[in-house]
């Protein structure tokens, strides 16, 4: 019981982090993501 509760709080917390990691990547392309195909289309041109 207490093995397979420490398994389900691991899972839960995992998901967690990868969700707010994913949400916080995601704010942050939003706002870079013009400076970033900037960059590649001159990276592409030279």
């Amino acid at each position: 019981f207490f093995f397979f509760f420490s398994f389900f709080f691991f899972f839960f917390f995992f998901f967690f982090f990868f969700f707010f990691f994913f949400f916080f990547f995601n704010q942050f392309d939003h706002r870079n993501s013009y400076k970033f195909l900037k960059i590649k289309r001159q990276q592409n041109q030279h």
